[in-house]
């Protein structure tokens, strides 16, 4: 009864002050009490990105040497262990690739290349992630480069010297000064001489046209680290005006590739192999998802995702420890032996599996085709591949826990399971990715919309004043209608009907979810709180800075 009793002076009060204000205050007044009175509800995402649940990288997959190094590394950066292990798997692939294959069946191999993606903010940490785990790599190419310092630069002035020649006996052949005998005796001495040219293993942004050159000049092996994710503009044609991603198509399946230039000589790959570890921003992973001819022709479907939590706010360089000298060590020392190992036999060594680890390849291959139609329908061609990349695991696994010797052993039953464990979690990553990259048109103009909204600075915002600032993209009051019902719906806005109108159709004013009220630098800090709801259609239809709505 107190309660009743003290409401209503309140009340009255208020009725009191509305009598002493401006039009204006009154106004604020009133939004501010029907403010306090809302029971705002807990926000329902837009999309599914947020309840589609990833399981932890498994860590415990990979084998010791490699293990320890990914434990130790992801603790001493500062990153989330899924980042430096599918980093190490890159790097494993890199220096197997060309070296083995995987048997299936006697139709059925596959070779150990590998596509990955790491997808993650600016500010996590994604090139000394990168440098960290691709540095034995590094020194190898160094280190095999000094010791051929001198043969490749007796090389070099032998082919000078030839070239010079064959100049000099030509001209005076073209004279009449002597016969073109000379001269084609001279070609055939610089082609008999053995090329002797610098190791070269990896490369970054490249063109198409480079990759194919790097491709026929490093017998058929490259390798693309890159922290930056520019290599997708220029497949997209930043430079040619044209999507190019044949090479990279055939690389990953060593399908054969000729390609012809008007003026050039053909150049034709064989057996080309390409190992790919990039480290991406999340709008660049959407907008190449959202690229209709690389999902047509089967590109994006090669690539493996990794996107973990963040640690962003939570981290202590101070205390993070050093990653031990003996770990770095052995992780260095395994990734050297497997660089240095001989390919053998033309196209590699073939690994096979034990009975019992063929049966279980097969039932994950038959359970994984069964659901493509279902589960994995919205990611079928990942999902078609994944069996072939549990193989490639496979043999990378195999190798990283067995060294040189690898050859001599069948990979075993407990080797594929680990392998299926690392498909499985890049198949819940490629899902939640699908999730996050495949709202409708509804649900991206509901995040616009949204967008326009919060970036006003405001706790609350008529229907007209929402419109005018979506004016931008072309929307007017009733285009905002069905976005803002959406938004009303998961509880993002709340609509109430402004009780100031005057005559005619009473407004509404949508009142903003206080858990969205925060500074533009405390969403950026609180990981929990950035959920990506959106990539459009055609990226260019909105600004970076709208790709990612705070929710």
């Amino acid at each position: 009864m107190k309660n009743d009793r003290t409401q209503r002076h309140n009340t009255d009060d208020i009725e009191a002050m509305k009598g002493l204000l401006t039009e204006e205050e009154r106004k604020d007044l009133i939004i501010e009490e029907t403010k306090k009175s809302i029971e705002f509800k807990p926000i329902i995402p837009l999309d599914d990105s947020a309840g589609s649940a990833v399981p932890a990288f498994p860590v415990e997959s990979l084998p010791g040497a490699v293990q320890d190094f990914v434990l130790a590394a992801a603790a001493s950066i500062g990153v989330p262990v899924a980042m430096t292990g599918s980093a190490a798997l890159g790097v494993l692939a890199a220096a197997l690739q060309k070296k083995a294959k995987v048997k299936a069946k006697e139709d059925w191999t596959e070779s150990l290349c590998l596509y990955i993606l790491l997808i993650a903010r600016s500010s996590e940490r994604k090139s000394p992630i990168m440098r960290k785990m691709t540095k034995p790599i590094e020194l190898y190419e160094e280190m095999v480069n000094a010791k051929m310092a001198e043969d490749i630069e007796e090389y070099d002035n032998q082919e000078k010297f030839f070239k010079k020649k064959i100049k000099y006996l030509e001209g005076k052949a073209a004279r009449g000064v002597i016969n073109y005998t000379d001269a084609q005796k001279a070609r055939e001495e610089l082609a008999a001489l053995k090329p002797t040219r610098p190791l070269r293993l990896t490369a970054g942004d490249v063109t198409p046209e480079v990759l194919v050159n790097l491709l026929e000049e490093n017998n058929e092996r490259m390798v693309i680290f890159a922290a930056e994710g520019g290599l997708f503009g220029t497949m997209s044609g930043r430079y040619s005006g044209a999507v190019n991603i044949d090479v990279f198509l055939n690389a990953y399946s060593q399908d054969k590739m000729t390609v012809d230039r008007v003026g050039r000589r053909t150049r034709i790959l064989r057996d080309a192999h390409l190992t790919m570890v990039m480290a991406v921003q999340p709008h660049v992973v959407c907008e190449f998802e959202a690229r209709k001819e690389f999902q047509e022709l089967g590109l994006t479907g090669r690539f493996l995702y990794a996107m973990p939590d963040s640690l962003v706010g939570t981290r202590n360089s101070r205390e993070a420890p050093d990653v031990p000298p003996e770990v770095e060590a052995a992780y260095c020392e395994l990734i050297t032996e497997l660089l240095a190992m001989d390919a053998g036999i033309k196209g590699g060594v073939m690994l096979e599996m034990t009975e019992e680890a063929r049966d279980l390849f097969f039932d994950f291959d038959y359970d994984t085709e069964s659901r493509l139609t279902e589960d994995y329908e919205c990611i079928e061609p990942f999902a078609g591949k994944v069996s072939g990349t549990v193989l490639r695991m496979s043999g990378i696994l195999h190798y990283a826990a067995h060294g040189p010797r690898a050859s001599e052993i069948r990979i075993s039953r407990s080797t594929v399971a680990k392998a299926i464990d690392l498909a499985e979690y890049y198949l819940a990553e490629k899902l939640r990715i699908f999730n996050m990259t495949s709202s409708d048109a509804e649900t991206q103009a509901a995040a616009y919309v949204l967008k326009r909204t919060l970036t006003a600075g405001k706790d609350s915002l008529t229907k007209r004043e929402i419109a005018q600032r979506c004016k931008g993209k072309g929307m007017h009051a009733d285009d905002v209608e069905s976005p803002l019902a959406l938004l009303a719906a998961h509880h993002y806005l709340v609509p109430v009907p402004a009780e100031y109108a005057g005559t005619g159709r009473r407004s509404i004013r949508y009142f903003i979810h206080p858990g969205l009220l925060k500074t533009e630098a405390a969403r950026e800090e609180d990981h929990n709180a950035l959920v990506p709801v959106i990539t459009p259609a055609e990226p260019g239809d909105f600004t970076q800075e709208e790709r990612a709505v705070t929710v």
